[in-house]
């Protein structure tokens, strides 16, 4: 056995018996989550802004950068602020992570026993024991899980929560949020403001204020990290928000029966993006690009 296997092979093993020490013996972060069709149906039948945590909102909570978001100081603290909010009206979403992981595929339960072992102490410090939690995976109903039955379900229940309505979609480039598919049919309308595929944090003041300009029924947000505090600041001025992270990515997924990341990358290889950026419909839809 090589150097390099062992040591994986001794961190995911590192990793799995401290995930199932706390399973087992430690029930102060056995924090109560909703099913993501009960998340659905509450977001649907209370007129709910959603807004959801995941692993890059905690490992910048933590002090350090993601990909796709360079960390800031502030950005952190907004971060916590949102993550611990009990405010009417918006329901906050983490992953269904800590009670169990035989719903998800091996790739997802080694990646969320790690996550939990560097970040468990900070969701013990922001997250209440006796509060009812949605569901992040919302947004991630397919790729992880090994069950797919109850997929269609949630699709067309997700597209019923904007059906009828003008919404006003923020992105990032290179998103193309329902390009190509059905996501956004029963919609009114779609208007877009387009944003840096990466770090656009920096460009925050910018996108709260063109998106408080513009009239709209409901705000679907998908710009990673930026998505939650920019969230809770539209829905304090008056706006149902909902933060839809990757769920295109997911919807596409299913639409082809992509049943694994490596499939859906070639996927995305075999269709280019120049092809949704030459959309006629995608291109006037926009309103504002701050790439």
């Amino acid at each position: 056995m090589s150097r390099s296997i062992f040591n994986l092979f001794a961190r995911r093993s590192l990793f799995a018996l401290t995930y199932n020490w706390h399973l087992w013996f430690d029930h102060t972060t056995h924090y109560r989550v909703m099913s993501v069709g009960d998340t659905i149906r509450k977001i649907q039948n209370e007129n709910l802004s959603l807004i959801r945590f995941g692993d890059g909102e905690l490992v910048i909570i933590r002090g350090r950068s993601i990909p796709t978001q360079k960390y800031d100081p502030v950005l952190s603290e907004k971060l916590k602020n949102v993550l611990c909010t009990d405010e009417n009206g918006v329901l906050i979403a983490i992953p269904d992570i800590f009670c169990g992981l035989d719903a998800y595929q091996k790739k997802s339960r080694y990646f969320w026993q790690e996550h939990l072992f560097f970040c468990r102490k900070f969701y013990r410090k922001l997250l209440n024991i006796n509060k009812l939690y949605g569901n992040a995976f919302f947004s991630r109903g397919y790729l992880t899980l090994k069950d797919h039955t109850e997929c269609r379900n949630w699709f067309d229940q997700i597209k019923k929560l904007w059906e009828g309505k003008n919404i006003l979609l923020i992105e990032g480039k290179s998103s193309y949020n329902g390009v190509g598919n059905d996501l956004f049919l029963l919609a009114k309308s779609i208007r877009r403001i387009i944003c840096k595929p990466k770090n656009c944090y920096e460009n925050y003041n910018d996108i709260l204020d063109e998106a408080l300009r513009i009239k709209s029924d409901m705000i679907l947000l998908s710009v990673g990290a930026t998505a939650k505090p920019l969230a809770m600041d539209l829905f304090h001025a008056g706006h149902r928000v909902i933060d839809i992270g990757n769920l295109n990515t997911e919807y596409i997924a299913f639409c082809h029966k992509l049943d694994s990341k490596e499939k859906l990358s070639v996927f995305f290889d075999r269709n280019a993006c120049s092809d949704r950026e030459e959309d006629q419909e995608y291109r006037t839809q926009i309103i504002k690009n701050f790439t």
